[in-house]
Formats: C-alpha cells, structure tokens, sequence
C-alpha cells in the first residue's frame, strides 16, 4: 500500500509539472479538472492498458518510480527506500479498487503531514501493540520537544539536527516540518530563496541514525521523511552507539559507502540539537565481544579515572548521553526523553554527575506515567532540556521545571470516542503550550514561575525530589493547632515470618491489599503449595502496607475475619497502640498528599517501592487522642456495619442455594460453557 501512495504522489507530481497541465495547478484551492487521458493513475487508464495486454500497469509505474529513486542513490543524493528489483505485491484487482478510490485526490497538493499520517496508519495496522509503541514517541510530547528547541534557520545559518536512534522518524519529520514553515513564513525571502533553503534543510540539516532491522526501521524512517516532503537522504543504518562508526560488520557496498558519508559527518560536523528518545530497556555488555569494543570506547563505562577495567553493562540511555556530548558544539542543546530510574536511582549517580560536569541543565520536564503506554512501558520519564557547556568551568544557572498531567496522553486507541479523542488533544496541547511559553519566559530572563536554583540538582535529577514539597503540609497542620510526627514514631512494624512448608497439609487465607484500600481473599491454599518460602501471618487491627504499590492507595486494616491470615513479604506489617489510631493512620497514609510524599522518597521509574524504614520518615499529622479517637472509632464502626450489610446480602440471597441454582454444579457448568473475555 506505501508503494501505492509513492506511485500516487509519483503521478500528481509529475501532473503538476507536465507541460500541458501544469497552468491548471495555479489555484492551490480550487477544484481541478483535467483531461481525462492525462491521468494515468486513474481506473480508465489502468483498464485501458489492461485492454492492451499489460497485467498490472500501475507495477510497471512502480518499477519506472523505483528506477528513477535508483538513478539518485547512484548520485548519492537519495538513500535506498526499495530494494533493487522490488515489485508491487498486490493482486491487479486490489490495486485496480485502491486507484479508483484514489484518483481524485492530490496527493502531492496537500500537507505533507497528512501523507505522513497516512503511512503511519498503515504502519500501525501492521505493526501492533508493543512492537509499534517502541518505534514511536506520542506526537504531543515530540511537538512539545521541537519547539523548545527554538531550531534556526536564516539566510545565514540553519540548525543542524540529529536523533542517534531514530525510530521512524519522528523527531525529524517535526524539525524539518518546523524549519520548512519558518521559511514559508518569512516574507523577506524570495520565492527562489524560499525553495533553496528549504532543499537546504531537508537535505543537508536532518540526520538521523538507526540499527534496527526487524522491521528496518532506517528505511521505514526514508518513507516517512519521504512521505513528509524529503527523501530521507540522511537517514542511515548504523549503530548510533558506536563512535568509530565501524563498517566492517557490513557486507553492502552501498550501506557501507553510508556509513562513510555518516563518519564523516561525525567527525566534521558539529551538530547544533538533538531531539532523541534512546530506547530504555537495550543494553551493552562486556561479555559480548563486539559490544565490548564499544563499550570501551565511554568514559561513562569506565569504573573510575585511576583504573581502565570497565562496567559489566551500560544502558544505551546513559551511552546516547555521553555520544550526544561528543557530537553536539559547545552550546549545542540536547533534549531527551529519559527514563527516571537514570535521574533517581543510587545505582547512576555517575550518570547524574555526567550530565552535571558536562551539560548546563536547562529544564527537566516530568512526564505522566502512561505517556508510553501504546509499547507497554510502564517507566517514569521526562524530558531533559541540556545545553553542552562551552567550558568544563561553566557553572549552574537556575533552571526551568514543570510537572506534566496531560502532554503524551493523547494517542487514544481506536475505541476511544471523538469526544475523547479531541479532549484528550486539546488538553495535552493546552499543557504543551505552557512548558513552551514557561520555558522561553525562562530562557529570556523573565521572572517566570517553575525556576528552581542550582542546590535542587547536586543528586538526584528526578522532580518528585528536586522540587521542595516532601512535607510540605507539615507548616499548615502545625498552624492549625495539629502535631507533626514521622511515621516511625507512631507505629512499630511487626515481623513474625513463618514457613509454609513447615506445615505443608494446613490450609492457609493468603491476602491481598487493593488498591481501594481493603485486605482482600486471594485464596486459600495448603502449605506445600504456596511459593513464597517464607510469608508473615497477620492480626486484626493491623495495617498492611504494600511496599510496591502503597502509593497507588494499597493500605488496609486487617479484620477480625481474617485474622491469622498471610501475606507475603512484598508487604510490611505495621501495629499502633490503639486500634482507633490504626484506623486513623489508615486513612492519612492514604490520601493524595501523603503517597505524593512516597513518591518523592521512591528512586524507583516504574513501580514506586517504599521500604522501611525509609518510609518512615513521612510526615503524618498528629491530632489530639481526642480527635485521634473520634475518626479512628468512626471508621471502625462504619466498616462493621459494611461487613453487616454484607451478611444482610447473603442471607436474602439464601433462597438461591435452596433452589439449587447457586450450586457448585451450576456455577461449573456456567465456567465450561462461558464465551472467550
């Protein structure tokens, strides 16, 4: 089908330019009407070169296109889109029923953006779920990144733009549609001028570097530029991470005589912006042979300054960071998606040093939890907005921040209704607008809000601990007549491990917490089968705190029914001294403002672990015992009354058993007839 858009757009472009029918184009509005035997891509031309005994005459089209691209890869002006003797693998009647809907449209006419969007759906019928979202970067977050690149393109000068692992182009696509717009709009060029620079920028100013190959995603990214108004001809297949930029793993002439022309424009070129989001998950490891000569190649890799041994592994998130400084000029601005287990975790407090020693930190930009839900990520990112220092003395400025809710939250599934669609957009496009305006506020000097100073950044990079809001209630309650105390002053953990194997034929309730807050049956299971080797019984009026999951809401209360109950050792078991303060904390522990402040203590990107005793340094509001018992007591016998609402429920439903309609037999053969969720 791609085939079909490029023999399409091959057609219009050669209308608009064809002697006899040029003059009717002169109105970019208006409805065109041409003679019918000047248009070849067209159900009565096909039909009629079928009546001469030509099979499937829009593959000849096919084949003069893909001779006519050939023609620029032997000039070098173009990169390989098709390979050598590629043909149209449709049936004749299918591409006879995809001409008939196409023949009326220009294609070459309209906005490069919609060809581009185009083959992106067609990309995503064939590549779905997890296998497209890793080649792809929710649109608002790459428009968002773009124009806070503030890219420049004069008479004088024109940006230099690069992403090292390029996807399918996105990033790219983006720059060249924002610089192409700034020369369209600029009324101080001539129109010559204006067709010069643009063939400047699209192919002397966008590069873009990836070693995909299942799909070949150098290619797929030549479609799209291509498909965006550029050829692609500076998107090459190679390991952005190696900075030899070695060839000698190639067997092609032609990809090797690329990577020259990439090597070259390494090492002469100093790019002005990278716009990237490095995927987070790949890694380099040492005991790969191959890897390793490249790994040897980081100082990021390098144990320490006085050794030369090096690190088992390193992510390509933190290498792209240090390949990034190579290839940027002094000044040149990086701007990255970033996992946030790179900017928080105690494990890459070598990487933090990195980006501070090398870089000016200009912004960092949190993003939402699901922006890359569509590759079934669950990491926390952001955006980091890095200058390249002009000298290794540069010191710290202030910096800008910004704690995104809507920005990549856009790219609804196809369920979605309209009215959600355009919701979901026009929130992330409000929200982008303001990181854009916040962020050139700040860069102009202007007294804007979201500028923090330099002390915020001397560890950790991530927001949740940057920006000072950890116990930031604390002054409010105290205001208000209310104590402050750490959580470990007012619990004590309770840790009574035990062995299931032990007593392998007793049957044990295993509980879980909910993320509504109540202890849950998970089931019930004999000694020798539960998996844990060790699990922690658990008593009434205790809280049960989930270590991985608390600052979702998952604290309970464990009840009087299921007391001698286990839980596993993902939870830690807390006890107050009074039942009605147990309930109290209960509900402080899970309000909004106190997990925000698990977050902040959280290093984590994914799941946000809140272990004690690290935890225990939250803040938790103290009333008097008075008050203390009023809401701790209101809660106890509000959740005795739900639990008598529930007996209530079963004996009216009683009658059901009797009738036998709830029996175990009727409840077996509802599960064996059931139809597929």
């Amino acid at each position: 089908f791609v085939k079909l858009m490029f023999v399409k757009l091959w057609a219009d472009k050669k209308l608009r330019r064809n002697h006899a029918t040029r003059d009717l184009f002169r109105d970019e509005h208006a409805t065109i009407m041409l003679p019918r035997e000047a248009v070849l891509f067209s159900e009565h031309w096909v039909k009629q070169r079928q009546g001469e005994g030509v099979e499937n005459p829009i593959n000849d089209m096919f084949i003069q296109l893909r001779k006519e691209i050939e023609k620029d890869i032997e000039l070098r002006r173009k990169k390989r889109i098709f390979t050598k003797n590629e043909d149209l693998g449709l049936r004749p009647d299918t591409v006879l029923d995809v001409v008939k809907r196409l023949e009326h449209v220009d294609l070459f006419g309209i906005d490069e953006d919609l060809n581009g969007r185009l083959f992106e759906t067609f990309l995503n019928a064939t590549m779905r779920g997890r296998d497209l979202g890793q080649f792809f970067t929710p649109r608002s977050v790459v428009k968002m990144m773009t124009e806070i690149a503030e890219l420049r393109v004069t008479r004088e000068y024109q940006d230099r733009v690069l992403d090292g692992c390029c996807g399918s182009g996105g990033f790219l696509i983006e720059a060249l549609t924002v610089m192409r717009n700034k020369v369209r709009e600029n009324s101080s060029f001539s129109a010559q001028e204006k067709h010069d620079l643009i063939e400047r920028v699209a192919n002397d100013c966008i590069y873009g570097i990836d070693y995909g190959k299942d799909p070949p995603l150098a290619r797929i990214a030549r479609i799209n530029m291509y498909l965006h108004g550029d050829g692609g001809s500076r998107i090459y297949y190679a390991d952005g991470l190696d900075k030899s930029v070695d060839d000698k793993a190639m067997a092609d002439p032609e990809i090797i005589q690329n990577i020259g022309e990439l090597r070259s424009a390494l090492s002469d070129h100093k790019f002005d912006v990278v716009l990237t989001n490095p995927p987070f998950s790949m890694k380099k490891e040492s005991k790969n042979p191959s890897e390793k000569r490249v790994l040897e190649q980081y100082s990021l890799a390098k144990r320490s300054k006085a050794t030369s041994t090096i690190r088992p592994s390193l992510r390509s998130s933190e290498m792209f960071l240090e390949r990034y400084w190579d290839v940027l000029r002094p000044g040149g601005r990086l701007i990255t998606v970033i996992d946030e287990t790179l900017l928080s975790s105690s494990d890459f407090g070598y990487v933090r040093e990195f980006i501070r020693q090398r870089f000016l930190i200009r912004a960092i930009i949190s993003l939402p939890g699901d922006t890359f839900r569509r590759s079934g990520s669950r990491v926390k990112t952001s955006v980091l907005v890095l200058e390249k220092k002009e000298s290794i003395e540069d010191t710290q400025p202030n910096w800008f921040y910004f704690f995104a809710e809507h920005i990549g939250l856009d790219d609804l599934n196809t369920k979605a209704s309209e009215q959600d669609i355009t919701e979901a957009r026009q929130k992330a496009e409000r929200e982008a607008q303001s990181i854009i305006v916040g962020f050139r506020g700040y860069m102009n000097g202007n007294n804007a809000t979201n500028i923090l100073g330099p002390d915020r950044i001397t560890d950790r990079l991530d927001l949740r601990n940057c920006v000072p809001m950890f116990g930031r209630m604390a002054e409010s309650w105290e205001a208000h007549g209310v104590e402050v105390k750490k959580l470990s002053e007012v619990v004590r953990v309770v840790d009574k491990p035990m062995r299931p194997s032990d007593h392998p034929d007793e049957l044990f309730t295993l509980v879980k917490v909910s993320y509504s807050g109540k202890c849950e049956v998970e089931g019930e299971k004999q000694g020798q089968r539960i998996r844990p080797a060790t699990m922690q019984r658990i008593a009434t009026g205790q809280i049960i705190f989930s270590t991985i999951r608390a600052t979702d809401g998952a604290v309970g209360i464990v009840h009087p029914e299921l007391d001698g109950a286990l839980v596993s050792g993902s939870y830690t078991v807390f006890m107050c001294d009074e039942p009605h303060d147990a309930a109290y904390l209960w509900s402080v522990l899970r309000s909004h403002e106190l997990r925000a402040d698990m977050q902040s203590l959280s290093p984590g990107s994914g799941r946000y672990t809140t272990y004690w005793p690290g935890v225990g340094e939250v803040l938790v509001p103290w009333p008097s015992d008075e008050r203390r018992k009023e809401i701790g007591d209101g809660l106890i016998d509000l959740w005795e009354r739900e639990r008598e609402l529930v007996r209530h429920r079963q004996g009216a439903l009683a009658h059901l058993e009797i009738l036998g309609v709830e029996s175990e037999e009727s409840r077996r053969r509802w599960t064996v007839s059931k139809a597929p969720q």
